[in-house]
């Protein structure tokens, strides 16, 4: 039964070890992104076709399509009321909600 409690204890260390969040450096978000069209509900004459993203002045900041924004983990962007522009990194993926669309951008 001792057994059972410390593997249970060990365990649920384990667990919290895990569940670290979503931790996006600058390194990450560099490079050039192309649109998805066929993931994205845009229209792609209204969203720019590709973008590159690059490092900003400090390990803290990235200027995305000639717009210097300061990380938020994986999320940068400027919104008023969630009406604007808001950029999340998922992997080699950009999701940006752009006004009141979608779009898709895929690492190159």
């Amino acid at each position: 039964m001792k057994i059972l409690k410390v593997l249970f204890v060990m365990g649920g260390f384990f667990f919290l070890a895990s569940c670290g969040g979503d931790d996006c450096v600058q390194a990450d978000w560099i490079g050039t992104y192309t649109l998805d069209v066929e993931a994205s509900d845009c229209d792609a004459s209204t969203v720019s076709n590709s973008f590159a993203v690059t490092a900003g002045s400090s390990t803290e900041e990235i200027v995305l399509d000639g717009a210097t924004y300061t990380l938020d983990n994986c999320e940068v962007g400027e919104s008023v009321f969630g009406v604007g522009l808001q950029y999340t990194l998922d992997g080699d993926k950009i999701n940006a909600v752009i006004a009141t669309c979608d779009a898709v951008y895929t690492r190159n």
